[in-house]
């Protein structure tokens, strides 16, 4: 397998086969799916191997049923200095391999202590980065104009001289939820984490209301935030038509069970937009100042990097729309107009919009010259529902 030398820093690859292997992810809920393309590729090559993954306990159920993980070690959000150090003596040199996904202080402390083997990221910074390069085996520099969240991870693959696998793997429940909603249906997701990626109210009562007329039943999905449930309820008091609320009352793998089986799903830039193309429903993602090329939706027919264009993604369809401002631009669905493409390398999908800036898709990997810092942008992949003008 031919080696990245970006990947690879002039550092030969290791020639080990470890036995047990801890896989270290400590950031937010999209981020601990965007690793499990790295754990596949783990099981894929070290296939007797028993692999645990460390990650922020309330991200747990974000690997619910993931045949490649023996285990799940959850740490607390905000350990302790007692509880950390409790979790290094319990863990210490448990490990074959140790991997930190993150270039953190953190991780690479736990990934020093619990792999006889360390591997991990480091910053891009000489000064901050010297003393993690002493501690790990191997580090990986990760810079300002990183990739990809998924392709980051695979650059272990190079390290280690094994063979990538590309596929997310969504949680998976033993049963579905007992009350399925009623086909077709469409899965909105209104409100991210973060409160500068949100969307507008009048953009999401549009959408809805158009649907509605389209003869879709809305599911409204979301966490049991006491804010967030708020917000959903008062968004059901100005609509004139009755929807599905299950915020709060779904575990993350029955929401992957409820996704997947709807006619579309449509989201801001969040864990569970991640979730959703990783489910394989239609998938419109709203991004906010994010920068799609490091962390849109990852397309989960891809399969390899052999077309940087994502030509093996096929039936997706890519769109941006530039927003001058997010939070205000009228996005009516009756003043959209789509067309698709077959397939990213080919797409001819675009969206109009009042006050937008809309570009066609380059043939690069979600348009990566088409990037304008600061501004606003919206995915879209797979439109078949939109699949021609809505007048």
């Amino acid at each position: 397998m031919p080696i990245n030398q970006r990947s690879m820093q002039n550092q030969k690859p290791l020639n080990i086969h470890p036995k047990r292997i801890l896989v270290i992810t400590l950031r937010y809920l999209g981020d601990t799916l965007l690793a499990t393309p790295l754990i596949s590729s783990l099981k894929q090559a070290y296939a007797d191997a028993e692999i645990d993954v460390l990650l922020p306990a309330a991200n747990a159920g974000m690997l619910e049923g993931n045949p490649d993980i023996r285990k799940l070690i959850p740490l607390p959000s905000k350990p302790s200095l007692g509880q950390f150090l409790k979790l290094l003596f319990g863990i210490c040199r448990s490990y074959d391999l140790a991997i930190s996904s993150q270039a953190g202080d953190r991780p690479t402390l736990i990934a020093r202590t619990a792999g006889k083997t360390a591997i991990g990221f480091v910053p891009d910074d000489p000064g901050k980065a010297w003393w993690k390069n002493r501690l790990l085996d191997r580090s990986l520099v990760f810079g300002v104009d990183y990739d990809h969240a998924v392709l980051e991870n695979l650059r272990f693959c190079d390290v280690l001289n094994i063979e990538p696998c590309y596929r997310l793997k969504p949680p998976q429940c033993a049963a579905p939820p007992a009350q399925m909603p009623a086909n077709p249906y469409v899965v909105l997701h209104i409100m991210p984490q973060w409160r500068y990626k949100q969307w507008h109210r009048d953009g999401w009562l549009g959408v809805m209301s158009f649907l509605n007329r389209s003869g879709y039943q809305l599911v409204l999905t979301g966490s049991g935030q006491p804010a967030e449930l708020e917000s959903l309820r008062e968004l059901e008091r100005q609509l004139a038509f009755p929807v599905t609320n299950m915020a709060g009352q779904l575990s993350l793998a029955q929401l992957a069970a409820v996704i997947g089986q709807a006619a579309l799903f449509i989201g801001p830039d969040t864990g569970i937009t991640h979730l959703a193309a990783a489910t394989g429903t239609e998938t419109i993602a709203l991004y906010g100042p994010t920068d799609p090329k490091k962390w849109a939706p990852w397309p989960c027919r891809y399969v390899g990097r052999t077309s940087h264009s994502l030509r093996s993604a096929a039936n997706a369809s890519v769109t941006f729309i530039c927003y001058r401002d997010f939070r205000t631009a009228t996005a009516s669905p009756v003043n959209w107009r789509v067309a698709t493409g077959t397939g990213i390398a080919t797409a001819n999908a675009w969206i109009g919009c009042r006050r937008a800036w809309s570009s066609r898709l380059s043939a690069k990997f979600y348009g990566r010259d088409n990037y304008a810092p600061r501004r606003q942008f919206c995915i879209v992949t797979g439109l078949a529902i939109f699949s021609r003008p809505i007048r």
